[in-house]
């Protein structure tokens, strides 16, 4: 449907300020008429310092609010989301183990939040090659269409990351399957992210 599409517009959104974070959300369109939806995208971004070493309290907090509060009313944002435990049995737990690596790494010396969605999708193709899926490993190639993060804590250089993912079908839709994805240094969880695919979705490949 949009493998023509050359150009896209974004309409950036500041929605909320915090103390030392703040939330952006954008809306991704199609340069055509009329203009498609492509992606929705939410973020919390930390404020540092200029040596990226720590977070620091956002300057003109309060101005910043009142122009949010003054902001045309919009749609409400994505939301956090929430997420389930691993199932009980956990012989529907595939575990996939790596080291962290420093140029996995920012200048906060942890790895960089935006890898996490890159770290999820290799760590759905291993297990889906060795079929860790179950009933679920022939949609574990699908392209995602809706992917979460949320982050609890920080790895860094030379940590071992435990990586135990499943895949479970929502229970409010039948043709949604999630994969799930819990990140852990030495048992602790510092990320979860989740992918989730449509199982009646046809995937649509160019022709070279």
């Amino acid at each position: 449907e949009f493998q023509e599409c050359t150009q896209v517009i974004i309409f950036p959104r500041l929605q909320s300020c915090g103390r030392r974070t703040y939330m952006c959300s954008f809306e991704v369109f199609d340069d055509s008429e009329p203009r498609k939806l492509l992606a929705q995208v939410e973020t919390t971004i930390i404020a540092t310092n200029k040596e990226h070493t720590k977070s620091v309290e956002i300057p003109n907090r309060e101005a910043i609010c009142e122009y949010i509060k003054n902001q045309p009313e919009q749609k409400s944002g994505l939301g956090r989301t929430s997420f389930a435990p691993p199932p009980e049995n956990s012989e529907e737990v595939f575990v996939y183990k790596f080291q962290v690596r420093a140029i996995d790494c920012d200048s906060l010396g942890h790895v960089n939040n935006t890898m996490y969605g890159n770290l999820a999708e290799e760590a759905r193709d291993f297990a889906a090659t060795h079929g860790g899926y179950g009933k679920f490993n022939h949609l574990a190639k699908k392209e995602a269409m809706e992917c979460m993060i949320s982050y609890d804590g920080q790895a860094v250089p030379r940590d071992e990351i435990t990586v135990k993912t499943w895949a479970q079908q929502l229970a409010d839709n039948s043709e949604k399957v999630e994969f799930r994805f819990d990140f852990l240094v030495r048992e602790k969880v510092v990320t979860r992210s989740s992918l989730l695919v449509e199982t009646q979705r046809q995937e649509k490949v160019s022709k070279l």
